[in-house]
């Protein structure tokens, strides 16, 4: 049987609200009471109820990671680096290939697009999800955007090969 808040309450003798802030990381409690909770917490195992937590706070905690392939090697790292950065927020990483349906339930979306109409944005911005987008920004689109200059970093590419010596430079792409 799972660990609950309340266990950890009674065999300490404290309050479920001391335990919740202690968790939450609340100022108000003090050093001593948050050693004792956060060794019986390690102690017991404790893992928080996420569905629970959703339902008192409003928010899921998940954010949703919408990518055009799985399998390729750059959104692969991207969703690792994202899962990493955002567990040590409290917050998990869902992973789905896109067809970019509007999706429910999740505090925020990271889009990489391979879309080339915008639609699918407006619908999101109806129900009220944030987004942010990667790899892909669309003109005339006010989101925010977090990517490179392919256009510039080719020609910077480009121009360190030709100042290095290079005489011959090309290009090789897929499809």
């Amino acid at each position: 049987m799972n660990t609950r808040m309340k266990d950890i309450a009674k065999d300490l003798g404290v309050s479920l609200i001391t335990i919740s802030k202690v968790l939450r990381n609340h100022p108000d409690i003090g050093y001593e009471t948050r050693e004792r909770v956060l060794a019986r917490v390690k102690e017991r195992d404790y893992r928080p109820n996420l569905a629970a937590r959703s339902l008192v706070t409003g928010r899921s905690y998940l954010v949703g990671l919408v990518v055009p392939d799985l399998l390729h090697p750059f959104f692969a790292e991207v969703a690792k680096s994202l899962s990493d950065v955002l567990r040590g927020n409290g917050y998990y990483l869902i992973v789905c290939s896109s067809d970019e349906d509007p999706a429910r339930r999740l505090d925020t979306l990271i889009i990489a697009s391979c879309h080339t109409t915008v639609d699918n944005f407006f619908a999101l911005k109806m129900q009220n999800t944030p987004y942010v987008l990667i790899d892909r920004c669309f003109p005339g689109l006010s989101a925010n955007f977090i990517g490179v200059d392919d256009e510039s970093v080719g020609m910077l590419a480009t121009r360190h090969l030709i100042d290095i010596g290079c005489k011959r430079v090309a290009h090789i792409r897929g499809p």
